[in-house]
């Protein structure tokens, strides 16, 4: 029987072209022959054959031609109805993919290989370089359809395209910028993973779900807004942008994922949309350039390890419905000064605040379930005094000066006083809380500065 397998073997062997036989490897299933590999060493052009004897060349395997980067170009016949997932994966040099004319599933343009109608782009080969737009015709951009496009700097996508795949732009480490058309409903898992060149890039109101580590390692993106459309971040969709400065999380958004902006380490600013109930476990871990954050009434659980070495996080406002939060959600938060809770104490997992031995919980009068200390931190009461009794005497404004507003209270030695903002004069947050420092006699002084004044139209001040 092992004879009879090996003499099958070589006849079908014999049934292809000598070229095929040196430059290809392949299986016979029933009498259809699947493409399984490439012969790196027998040149850089392949021309597939449609038949060999009456057994149809049908399909290219799954990575068949994986990592062969000195292939250039590559011809594909009319009998091929299947090409398998990551088939050109790192081919680097490749530089044209060429379907025949009368493919019933397949057709290329431009040496970019689409489905027949060419709705959707299936591969851009990897040696593809400068920019390229996106006919109009397509409408899906495929799982790994620039996958590995080192070269590639810039591309347009076209407004029909609704849909970006996962994988689509992953390792394409010469991508500049990429513009996404508002038609667009899904940015796929891992869809511009490790684009490290990537500078900007808007995500349009049409966006409705961000992939998990859809832009991770996009090192020099520096800003990102993610509109109102979109309902979910998923795990790890800006992990290690490292570049990333700013971020603004629409209204819609309901949840932030694990691990969402994981070491983005030069966040200095985030606001969390009005929706979001949940932020994942560990999902601004390592934002050490952190100052301050606000998390909205919205948000009913932080997630465990949440904030975790945030370490110039100086101050943390926390909702009205937050119930939970998870074990070392702000463990070694070296900087934190304080934390302004505006509800009834949450369960805390245990150790959410370890090594932030600089913090005070403060809490709001009627809110119930506190105690001191509270999970390792002492909790005061927030319970300002009338505004009749005020001790602060006057209020010298200083204006702005190098990135910041500011101002100077003047009253009675080492009264505790806590500022307040506000944008509507309505709803007012605590942002700060100090003690008049003695200068003479009785009286005492301490200046307060905002460093997050630029991120409001307007915002109004009071001390109490």
């Amino acid at each position: 029987m092992k004879q009879l397998i090996k003499l099958l073997a070589l006849a079908t062997l014999l049934l292809l072209p000598a070229v095929a036989q040196a430059q290809l490897t392949f299986t016979n299933n029933n009498g259809a022959i699947t493409i399984t590999g490439y012969n790196t060493n027998a040149g850089p052009n392949v021309v597939i054959p449609d038949s060999t004897n009456g057994y149809p060349v049908t399909s290219i395997g799954s990575r068949a031609f994986v990592n062969c980067t000195s292939l250039t170009n590559v011809t594909i016949p009319n009998s091929v109805t299947n090409i398998g997932s990551g088939a050109f994966w790192g081919c680097t040099s490749l530089t044209a993919i060429t379907v025949a004319t009368l493919n019933s599933c397949y057709s290329s343009v431009a040496g970019v290989l689409f489905n027949t109608n060419q709705t959707t782009l299936i591969q851009c080969p990897g040696g593809k370089v400068g920019s390229y737009t996106v006919p109009t015709s397509v409408t899906s951009i495929g799982s790994d359809a620039f996958y590995a496009c080192t070269s590639l700097q810039s591309v347009t996508i076209g407004n029909s395209v609704t849909n970006i795949g996962s994988y689509a732009f992953s390792t394409c480490f010469g991508l500049t910028s990429v513009t996404i058309p508002n038609n667009v409903t899904t940015i796929g898992s891992f869809a511009f993973y490790y684009c490290s060149s990537l500078t900007s890039i808007t995500i349009p109101n049409s966006v409705t779900t961000i992939g998990s580590f859809a832009f991770y390692f996009c090192s020099s993106l520096t800003n990102v807004t993610i509109p109102n459309s979109v309902t979910t971040i998923g795990s790890d969709a800006f992990d290690s942008c490292s570049g990333l400065t700013s971020v603004t999380i629409g209204n819609s958004v309901t949840s932030i994922g694990s691990d969402a902006f994981y070491f983005c380490s030069s966040l200095t600013n985030v606001t969390i949309g009005k929706s979001v109930t949940s932020i994942g476990s560990y999902a601004f871990e390592y934002c050490t350039s952190l100052t301050s954050v606000t998390i909205p009434n919205s948000v009913t659980s932080i997630g465990s390890g949440a904030f975790v070495y945030c370490t110039s996080l100086t101050s943390v406002t926390i909702g009205n419905s937050v119930t939970s939060i998870g074990s070392y959600a702000f463990e070694y938060c070296s900087s934190l000064n304080a934390v302004y809770f505006q509800g009834s104490a949450p369960s805390a997992g245990g150790e959410a605040f370890l090594g932030d031995t600089t913090a005070t919980l403060y809490y709001l009068p009627g809110t119930t379930g506190w105690y001191s200390p509270f999970d390792g931190l002492p909790a005061v009461l927030l319970n300002p005094p009338p505004l009749t009794n005020h001790l602060i005497n006057t209020i010298t404004l200083t204006g702005v000066r190098t990135n910041r507003f500011g101002f100077t209270l003047n009253g009675s030695s080492n009264q505790v006083y806590v500022v307040q903002a506000s944008t509507n004069l309505v709803n007012w947050l605590p942002i700060a809380t100090n003690t008049l420092n003695t200068i003479v006699g009785t009286n005492g002084t301490s200046y307060f500065s905002d460093l997050q004044w630029t991120n409001f139209p307007r915002r109004f001040y009071r001390a109490r």
